[in-house]
């Protein structure tokens, strides 16, 4: 988010603005803003972040220019499974493309004190082990560094 935000504002490419970052000295980024890469969930948890095709975008341009970052999901919203998987698979292929990725941090919504509301229960320590087993076994040995739930 920040990336596209500098770009925006500086009224740079994508490529133009990771191109300055990295010759001020940025040598790694997060993985930050994927939330869940689905645009129909996108919409409901974070309507004013990048879309998952210019998250993607950012990503494997600083891949591609050396700056590897980590992977993020966050889970225990609005999505189901399936985009849970969708979201690990985008990850993967990304990883398959540019092997920028350095880990996975699988992280749960916490439901207090923001915006969304208590409505939503966050994961359950089971949901927790399940993201983690699914994770490893996606990513096997292309990402080895997976967070484990805290």
């Amino acid at each position: 988010m920040e990336v596209f935000h500098a770009a925006k504002t500086s009224e740079m490419t994508i490529k133009e603005t990771l191109s300055a970052f990295k010759k001020a000295g940025l040598d790694t980024m997060t993985g930050a803003s994927a939330e869940i890469l689905v645009d129909s969930v996108r919409a409901k948890i974070c309507p004013n972040k990048v879309s998952t095709a210019e998250w993607v975008n950012i990503i494997e341009e600083a891949h591609k220019m050396g700056i590897p970052t980590t992977s993020t999901i966050i889970y225990g919203t609005v999505e189901t499974w399936e985009d849970r998987i969708n979201h690990l698979l985008i990850l993967r292929d990304i990883q398959r493309e540019t092997h920028g990725f350095t880990e996975l941090v699988p992280m749960t919504f916490l439901n207090q004190n923001n915006i969304l509301g208590t409505e939503l229960k966050g994961s359950s320590c089971l949901d927790d082990l399940k993201m983690h087993a699914i994770s490893r076994i996606i990513f096997g040995t292309e990402i080895p560094n997976i967070q484990p739930p805290g």
